[in-house]
């Protein structure tokens, strides 16, 4: 039998997750999904309650619909930690919109701390692409600051908390291209992006980017050392 949540990751489940977004997929093997769940993506839903019965989930994407009674594996963002679940979903609404669902978990929840990154101030150009189902298109800003983890930019335009972006950065040695999740968009209009799947060399061009404004920032400092 299916059981749910510790009751110290019950805490957290209730503390962590009502009031953010959630990005939910299937969790089984391409192999034994259905037609129309190998072809989805992450889909985006907001979390509107939790209890030891599991999350009630809300959004505005039919896709949610085709996760009825399969199993899945959701990431809830935050700012200090990554919460990670898996359960069963099970659609309570299809039509009209929005989609309404509940998982309930089968197992205890994982919580995944992040990683300390030393952050700078920079303002660069940035060009952001949407999830392409959301027909917002692509939009320019600039970036506030910068870290090895992530980039807070000063415009979050069409943004949304949880969705996945693509990030066009100008660094000072040129452009690199990253995938990132929207952590949250900030009262000021801002919003803090967290890099996801960054290969080697380009981790390696912004700590390099963010080590030499580091430096640089220290030597225009009185009483820095040179």
């Amino acid at each position: 039998m299916a059981q749910g949540p510790d009751p110290a990751s019950e805490a957290v489940w209730q503390a962590a997750v009502v009031g953010r977004w959630v990005r939910l997929g299937p969790a089984a093997t391409a192999g034994a999904l259905g037609r129309s769940q190998r072809a989805m993506r992450w889909v985006e839903a907001a979390v509107v309650s939790a209890s030891e019965r599991g999350l009630r989930l809300e959004s505005r994407d039919e896709r949610l619909a085709a996760l009825d009674g399969a199993a899945v594996v959701g990431e809830i963002p935050s700012n200090e930690a990554l919460v990670r679940f898996w359960g069963r979903c099970r659609v309570l609404v299809a039509a009209p919109l929005p989609v309404v669902c509940t998982v309930v978990p089968d197992r205890p929840l994982d919580m995944l701390q992040r990683r300390s990154w030393v952050r700078v101030q920079l303002s660069v150009p940035v060009q952001l692409t949407v999830d392409a189902h959301r027909k917002a298109g692509s939009f320019r800003t600039r970036s506030r600051d910068l870290s090895g983890g992530g980039i807070r930019l000063a415009e979050a335009g069409p943004l949304r908390g949880g969705e996945r972006v693509r990030l066009s950065i100008w660094l000072p040695s040129g452009p690199v291209e990253v995938d990132g999740d929207v952590l949250e968009v900030l009262p000021d209009g801002s919003a803090r992006v967290r890099f996801c799947r960054l290969t080697e060399a380009v981790s390696k061009r912004i700590v390099r980017c963010v080590f030499e404004t580091q430096v640089g920032t220290r030597r225009r400092t009185p009483g820095s050392p040179p």
